[in-house]
Order: C-alpha cells, then sequence, then structure tokens
C-alpha cells in the first residue's frame, strides 16, 4: 500500500486533491495527541501507557511522524510486533530498510532492539536518531533514557527516510 492509499483509508470521508492530502486531512491523520507526546528537535517521543505491548508501534509513530493511533492502524496488530512487522509499516511509508535487524554500530536513524538481562525473552523496541534515544517506557522526552547500567540495545534496523 502506497503511502497516500494508507492515510486516505484511515480518513476515507476525508477529499484529496491530486495526490495530496488537504491540510486539513494531514492534521487529522496525523496530529499527535499532545498529551502523551512532546516534540524534541524532529522527532517526537510518545510515552508507553503501563502495562501495554506496544513499544513497536510507538516506534514506527516516532520515526514517521504519525500518531500511535496511526501506527496502530497500520501495523494492523495488537499486542507485540515482530521485525517484519515494523518493516512492513515502514515501507509502506516510504522508509527504506532491511528486512531484518542487523548487529552493527548504531545508524544515524533506526530502531533498535532493548535486552534486559533480567528478561526471560523477548525485547524492547526503541528508536536511535542521532544522539537521542526515543523510548516511551525509560526514556525521556530530551531523547535521554533511564536505563540500568547492563540493559543492551543488541541489534539495529537501520532507517532510511522517503
Amino acid at each position: 500500500m502506497e503511502p497516500l492509499q494508507f492515510l486516505t483509508a484511515l480518513a476515507p470521508s476525508v477529499e484529496t486533491t491530486g495526490f495530496l492530502l488537504t491540510n486539513a486531512a494531514q492534521t487529522a491523520i496525523l496530529a499527535p495527541n499532545a498529551n502523551e507526546l512532546e516534540s524534541v528537535g524532529m522527532r517526537t517521543w510518545i510515552k508507553q501507557k503501563p502495562k501495554t505491548r506496544c513499544c513497536g508501534h510507538i516506534a514506527v509513530a516516532v520515526i514517521a511522524g504519525i500518531t500511535l493511533e496511526a501506527s496502530k492502524k497500520l501495523i494492523h496488530k495488537r499486542g507485540g510486533t515482530t521485525t517484519k512487522n515494523l518493516v512492513t509499516a515502514l515501507r509502506k511509508l516510504g522508509f527504506k530498510c532491511p528486512d531484518r535487524c542487523r548487529k552493527m554500530p548504531r545508524p544515524p536513524l533506526g530502531i533498535g532492539q532493548l535486552k534486559k538481562p533480567t528478561r526471560k525473552r523477548g525485547w524492547h523496541w526503541i528508536v536511535v536518531d542521532g544522539d537521542r534515544i526515543y523510548d516511551g517506557i525509560h526514556g525521556n522526552p530530551d531523547g535521554t533514557v533511564n536505563w540500568e547500567a547492563d540493559w543492551k540495545i543488541t541489534s539495529y534496523l537501520p532507517v532510511e527516510s522517503p
């Protein structure tokens, strides 16, 4: 699905002009909820609510600059997400990324897998953008994080803007 088709599908009653959505449509679909978001530089931090498993949805929303609700509709999966879910969503929005996460030096922009030694399985998705890290649970709006010393980003999904 192309980005325009996705956005139009989110708001089918919104009229479009040519290939561009009107400013009102863009605002209605992409405008973040100010109560849960804070903008810093080019990216917007989104707070993850307790006991939710939407860190992958948040990562896509932060990178793409869309709302969490729009990201959830795009991914179309409740709860935990896989690398494949994130890759598919980012590509629908015009971003370029490999099929899999890679063990590599930190990319300029990407999604990282955060592992905690006390967690038996799984990981937590976070966004890296330059020297900032956007973590909806253990992070701050300014791109800093409150991690324990033994928490590690084990791999990255590098992302290139459209």
